[in-house]
C-alpha cells in the first residue's frame, strides 16, 4: 500500500449490525492469504499475507450530520470502503454520510457491498442500500471504474466463506480463482493430514476414501468456481459497463453461458448447483432484457425457470423453493410485458400470484411472504392498467393496498410505509385511468399527506423525499387534467423546488432529472393556457433537460415515449407559422412511428400517435387534400380502443375529435359527455364555453358541440 494509506480497508455499517461488522473484521484480518500468492504484484500493490489493519468505526454520527475528525483521517488513509448493506444501514444517516465522503473524496477507491439480508433487487428496489450507493446499481452513476463488488452473505447467496474470499480478493488485487484454487488446495491438505492422523490403523482405506472424496469434490469445487465466476463476472463486470452503456460486451460472456447452461442435466446437479444456476441465468436474462436483445432473454429466463422448477419439484412444499420459482416466473412475465405480450403476461402474473399464495398458506407467520403478496396483487394491476382496463386494474391495486398496509402496521418499518404509499400511487393512477378524477385526487393526496409525515420522523430520508416528488408531479398532472391551473401551479412550485434540492445533492441522478424534465412539460402547458409567453422558454428548458438524458441512453424507450414525444407534439402546436409547425409535426411523427414499431401495444404510444395523426389531418387540410386529411384521421382513429370503456380520459377526448372530423357526430357528441360527466376539463383539450357545457378546443369538436341529431 502507498505511505499514506494506513488501512486496507474502512467498515461501514449500522450499529444495528454490529455482531455481523465484528466478526467480518476478524475474519478479514486474520485470513491467510495463501503462500504462494503473497509477494506477488498486483493493481494493489504487494500482496501481504494478512489484511491488517482494516478500519472498524464503534461510534454513530452526532445530530449534526457531521463526520469527526477521526473518521475523515481513517477514510483518508483507507484504500478501499467495505459497506455491510441492510434494511438498517440503508437508513442510516451515518453509512450514507461515510459512503458519501468517500466516494466524494476519492473517486478512484474501490467500494465493496457485503449484503446481509437479500439482494440489491431484494423487496421495495433497492431497500438495502444506501442512497449514496443506489446510483451505482441501477446504473445512473456514470462512473466507469469503481461500480461495487456484491458479495451476498445471506441464505441463498454466496455463504460465508466465498463472500469473505471474495473480498479479499478485491482488496489484496488477486483473481477470485487462483484465491479460491489457493486456499481449497490448503484445506484439503490439512483435512488429509488429519485424517492420516486419526485413521493411522485403516491408512489404505483411508488413503483410497480420501483420494475418493478429494476427486469428487474437486468435480464439485470446479463446477462451483466455474459458475461462481460466471455469477461473480455477470454481477461486477455488469455494473462497471452498464453506466457507460457497454453492456454489448457481455454479450459473448452470456451466449457462453447459455451453451454452458443448455448442456446440463438438470436431474444431475445438488440444489446449491441449481440455485448458482438459477441467479447467473436471471442475471443473463436481464442484461439482454435491457439491451433490448429479447430472444437472449427469453432463453435465459426459460432456463432459470426450469432450474427453479427442477428445486421446487423436489421439494414441493419447501416456501422458500415456491418463491425462487415465482421470481422465474416473473421475469417471464416481465418480458412478456415488454414484448407488448399483455396477454400472456397477465396469465404469467397469475401463475406467480397463486405461487406466491402457496408460500402464504405454508408460512402465514412470514412477513416477506405477506409482502410478496402484496407486491404480486400489484403486478397484476399494472399489466391490466396497461391493457386499458382501469376499473379491473383498480381492485387488484386495492387489495395491495390493504395488504400493504398490514404489514406496515405491524412491522412500524419505513420502508412497509413507503411500500403502502406507492399502492397509493398505482391506485391513483388507475382511478384516473378510470375516469374517476375525485377518487384519484383523494388517493394522491393521502400518499402525500403519508410522505410528510415520514418526513417529519425521519427528516433528510431521500428516498421519501424522492417519492414526493413524483407524486407532488402525479397530483400537478391531476390538477391539470381538472382544469385547476392554480393548484397546478402550486404543486409545481414545490415539486420544482424540492427536486432542485435533490439535485444539487446528486446531480446526475436520472430519476429527478426525469422528474424535472416531466415538470417543466407540465408548466408549458400551463403557461400556454394562460397566454403567456414564457411557455416558449419553459418549453426549451424542458428540452434542454430531456436532450442531456438522451445522451446517457440514447434508445431507453420510456424518456422518448414520456418526454420527448410529448415535447415535440408541444413544440409543433406552439410553432409561429404554419412552415415550421408541418416540419416540427413531421419529427413528432417520425419519433412516434419509430416508437409504435418497437412497441405497438403500448397503449401510451397509440395515444400519442393518435394526437399527432389528428394534428397531421387538420394540417393536410389547410394545404388543401382533404383525402389526405381523413386518411391520417382514420389513422389516428385505428390507433384507439374501440370500446369506450377502455378509454382514459385523454384518449377519449381525442378519439371525440377524430369522430367528429370523420363525420361521426354522434359517437363524437357521446364521448363529449362522458368528459363533461366527470368533470374532465384539461386545458390542452378543452375551454370555457357557455352555460349549456364546455366544448373542445379543436374547431372540429366545437362543431360537434353546436349540431344536434334527432
Amino acid at each position: 500500500m502507498d505511505a499514506v494509506i494506513r488501512y486496507w480497508a474502512f467498515l461501514s455499517y449500522s450499529h444495528v449490525d454490529r455482531r455481523a461488522a465484528e466478526r467480518l473484521h476478524r475474519a478479514l484480518e486474520t485470513y491467510r492469504i495463501p503462500q504462494r500468492l503473497v509477494g506477488r504484484h498486483g493493481p494493489a500493490g504487494t500482496v501481504p499475507a494478512r489484511l491488517t489493519p482494516i478500519f472498524r468505526d464503534r461510534d454513530e454520527l452526532a445530530a449534526s450530520d457531521q463526520l469527526g475528525h477521526a473518521v475523515r483521517e481513517a477514510l483518508a488513509a483507507s484504500a478501499a470502503m467495505i459497506v455491510l448493506c441492510s434494511r438498517a444501514s440503508a437508513r442510516s444517516r451515518w453509512v450514507d454520510a461515510e459512503v458519501s465522503a468517500f466516494e466524494r473524496g476519492y473517486p478512484d477507491r474501490r467500494v465493496l457491498c457485503v449484503l446481509l439480508d437479500g439482494g440489491p433487487d431484494d423487496g421495495d428496489g433497492h431497500a438495502r442500500l444506501p442512497p449514496a450507493l443506489r446510483a451505482r446499481f441501477d446504473g445512473s452513476a456514470g462512473l466507469e471504474d469503481t461500480a461495487p463488488v456484491a458479495v451476498d452473505l445471506g441464505d441463498g447467496g454466496d455463504g460465508w466463506r466465498l463472500g469473505v474470499q471474495k473480498l479479499v480478493a478485491s482488496l489484496a488485487g488477486l483473481p477470485l480463482d487462483q484465491l479460491v484454487q489457493r486456499d481449497a488446495h490448503r484445506r484439503h491438505r490439512r483435512m488429509a493430514w488429519l485424517a492420516a492422523a486419526s485413521f493411522a490403523l485403516a491408512l489404505a482405506f483411508g488413503t483410497m476414501a480420501v483420494f475418493a472424496l478429494r476427486a469428487r469434490d474437486d468435480a464439485r469445487q470446479q463446477r462451483a468456481q466455474a459458475e461462481g465466476l460466471v455469477e461473480f463476472m455477470l454481477v461486477d463486470l455488469r455494473k462497471k459497463l452498464e453506466p457507460v452503456g457497454r453492456l454489448d460486451v457481455l454479450d459473448a460472456v452470456g451466449v457462453r453461458a447459455l451453451r454452458y447452461y443448455d448442456s446440463q442435466d438438470l436431474a444431475s446437479l445438488d440444489a446449491d448447483a441449481l440455485g448458482r444456476r438459477a441467479r447467473a441465468l436471471h442475471l443473463v436474462g436481464e442484461i439482454s432484457d435491457n439491451r433490448g436483445d429479447f430472444a437472449s432473454a427469453g432463453r435465459a429466463f426459460d432456463q432459470a425457470a426450469a432450474s427453479t422448477g427442477e428445486l421446487l419439484r423436489r421439494t414441493p412444499d419447501d416456501p422458500q423453493r415456491l418463491y425462487e420459482h415465482a421470481q422465474s416466473v416473473f421475469w417471464l412475465a416481465m418480458l412478456q410485458r415488454e414484448r407488448g405480450q399483455l396477454g400472456e403476461a397477465e396469465r404469467g402474473l397469475r401463475d406467480y400470484v397463486a405461487l406466491v399464495a402457496r408460500q402464504v398458506r405454508l408460512e402465514p407467520g412470514k412477513v416477506d411472504w405477506r409482502r410478496e403478496s402484496g407486491y404480486a396483487d400489484s403486478n397484476i394491476g399494472t399489466v391490466l392498467l396497461d391493457q386499458g382496463r382501469a376499473d379491473d386494474s383498480i381492485q387488484w391495486f386495492a387489495a395491495s393496498l390493504r395488504k400493504a398496509r398490514a404489514v406496515a402496521e405491524s412491522q412500524h418499518d419505513t420502508s412497509d410505509w413507503l411500500d403502502y404509499a406507492q399502492e397509493l400511487s398505482w391506485l391513483a393512477s388507475a382511478r384516473l385511468a378510470a375516469g374517476q378524477l375525485a377518487a384519484a385526487r383523494g388517493e394522491r393526496e393521502r400518499e402525500i399527506a403519508l410522505y410528510r409525515r415520514l418526513l417529519v420522523q425521519e427528516p433528510g430520508n431521500h428516498q421519501t423525499e424522492e417519492r414526493l416528488l413524483y407524486a407532488l408531479r402525479f397530483l400537478a398532472e391531476q390538477h391539470l387534467v381538472e382544469g385547476d391551473l392554480d393548484a397546478t401551479t402550486s404543486a409545481l412550485d414545490e415539486a420544482d423546488a424540492l427536486a432542485a434540492r435533490l439535485l444539487a445533492l446528486e446531480p446526475d441522478n436520472t430519476g429527478w432529472i426525469k422528474s424535472s424534465a416531466h415538470l417543466a412539460l407540465v408548466r408549458t402547458q400551463v403557461l400556454r393556457a394562460r397566454g403567456d409567453a414564457g411557455a416558449t422558454a419553459q418549453l426549451a428548458l424542458a428540452r434542454g433537460r430531456i436532450d442531456g438524458l438522451l445522451a446517457r441512453d440514447p434508445d431507453n424507450f420510456l424518456w422518448r415515449r414520456d418526454l420527448l414525444a410529448p415535447a415535440q407534439l408541444l413544440a409543433a402546436a406552439m410553432a409561429k407559422d404554419r412552415v415550421q409547425a408541418a416540419d416540427l409535426l413531421a419529427i413528432a411523427l417520425h419519433e412516434l412511428e419509430t416508437l409504435h414499431a418497437r412497441t405497438p401495444h403500448d397503449r401510451r404510444v397509440r395515444s400519442l400517435l393518435a394526437q399527432a395523426q389528428s394534428a397531421s389531418g387538420d394540417a393536410r387540410l389547410q394545404a388543401g387534400d382533404a383525402a389526405a386529411a381523413r386518411r391520417a384521421w382514420l389513422r389516428g382513429l385505428s390507433l384507439l380502443p374501440s370500446a369506450p370503456a377502455t378509454l382514459e380520459p385523454d384518449s377519449r377526448s381525442i378519439r371525440a375529435g377524430l369522430l367528429a372530423r370523420t363525420g361521426d357526430q354522434a359517437a363524437a357528441r357521446a364521448d363529449l359527455a362522458v368528459l363533461r360527466r366527470i368533470d374532465f376539463r384539461d386545458p390542452g383539450h378543452v375551454t370555457p364555453a357557455d352555460s349549456g357545457g364546455r366544448a373542445l378546443a379543436d374547431p372540429a369538436i366545437a362543431t360537434a358541440l353546436a349540431r344536434r341529431t334527432p
